[in-house]
């Protein structure tokens, strides 16, 4: 069996891939936590990491300390498996963008806009043909109420994050909804991107992404293990 990780600077997503296709062993930790992965049997340890140099050398200690096998890390590419990256330096773009692209690609074919909800919230553009069209990097809704929280004297809001983007009539609901209505603006310019660039579909992924999902201003797809499919995809696994 295969432990696949797709580490972020937040969150740990996991699951274990079997020879005859995904299990239902899978889980999510934080950095304050201890791992919850399966004892035993597993052959390889497969990595798509972003997470900081100490936040990933602490989790290369978990992993060596519950397994004694290889562990592979996925790095970006500038083609693979008909996709082909836009950066001039293919290595500059997080390894997670571009395997939730390969991920995408992979099972729904070009023409489609990927949303991954996480510390930060980036989009991506893929054409008909398989070419990335380029994307956007934008701080996530917890990174926006953390700065709120720390950088503003009077402004307090708990993080516990609603979906209505009324006109708030306290401080809290006027943070928590004025997050909902950006996220809200910024599922309407993804929905205009995707009718400009002639995008057929839209897939949403990571931490925030089911929350994403109920915001899009039309049909969407939530793949919570968009990354870790297209971590198959890497290493020349079908998706399942």
């Amino acid at each position: 069996m295969i432990l696949q990780i797709d580490a972020g600077n937040t969150r740990v997503n996991w699951r274990v891939q079997t020879g005859s296709g995904r299990s239902d062993v899978s889980g999510v930790f934080d950095y304050l936590g201890l791992p919850d992965w399966p004892r035993g049997a597993i052959e390889r340890v497969e990595l798509a990491s972003v997470a900081a140099k100490d936040r990933h050398e602490w989790l290369l200690q978990r992993i060596r300390e519950n397994f004694d096998v290889p562990v592979q890390e996925a790095a970006t590419a500038a083609r693979q498996n008909g996709l082909v990256n836009s950066y001039a330096q293919p290595d500059a773009m997080g390894v997670d963008r571009w395997l939730a692209m390969l991920g995408a690609h992979g099972r729904w074919g070009g023409g489609f806009a990927v949303v991954d909800a996480g510390t930060a919230i980036t989009v991506d553009y893929v054409d008909v043909n398989g070419v990335h069209l380029g994307g956007y990097i934008l701080p996530g809704s917890r990174l926006v109420l953390q700065s709120l929280n720390q950088e503003t004297g009077r402004v307090r809001a708990a993080e516990e994050l609603g979906l209505q983007s009324t006109p708030g009539h306290t401080t809290a609901e006027c943070v928590h909804n004025g997050l909902a209505w950006s996220l809200a603006a910024l599922m309407q310019r993804v929905a205009d991107d995707c009718r400009n660039f002639s995008l057929s579909y839209v897939v949403m992924t990571g931490g925030d992404g089911e929350r994403l999902h109920s915001l899009f201003p039309g049909e969407a797809v939530y793949a919570p293990h968009l990354v870790l499919d297209g971590m198959d995809l890497y290493w020349g696994r079908e998706p399942t």
